[in-house]
């Protein structure tokens, strides 16, 4: 019975000590600093076509026009690398009432237009990404 016992409490402990400590992938970095994010794969730039024309659902291109040139709905998208980053622009492409909220000249942009950008359904910070990075380096134009 003794025996048993010890048997299932170094078990516990087992299980316990396993859990705490997580895996190598959370280990903070070595080098003095914080713990590094894991590198993003770039998705290929063609990713976007499908997202910018949204196959049956509404589309980028509904209110910007199919090839970026801006509509009654929303604005022309070229020159976007004049007031953009990459990471600047998948936030906003992520979540845009959020993103406008704090940045005065989008919310005086909005007001051009007959309704703000929505959020888009469906987007993951992948696709926010690439959409990003293809508006900014390869949409044609």
């Amino acid at each position: 019975m003794e025996r048993r016992l010890l048997t299932l409490t170094g078990l516990a402990l087992s299980v316990v000590v396993a859990s705490c400590t997580g895996s190598d992938d959370a280990a903070p970095a070595t080098d003095g600093g914080a713990a590094q994010a894991p590198a993003v794969e770039e998705r290929p730039l063609s990713d976007a076509v499908a997202l910018y024309s949204g196959g049956t659902q509404p589309s980028c291109a509904f209110c910007h026009g199919a090839k970026g040139e801006g509509a009654m709905m929303g604005p022309a998208l070229d020159g976007l690398g004049e007031d953009w980053t990459i990471d600047e622009l998948a936030s906003f492409i992520s979540d845009p009432p959020a993103y406008a909220a704090d940045h005065a000249r989008l919310t005086e942009l909005a007001g051009r237009y007959q309704m703000p950008m929505p959020k888009p359904s469906g987007f993951d910070a992948s696709d926010s990404r690439v959409m990003a990075r293809w508006l900014l380096e390869g949409m044609p134009r």
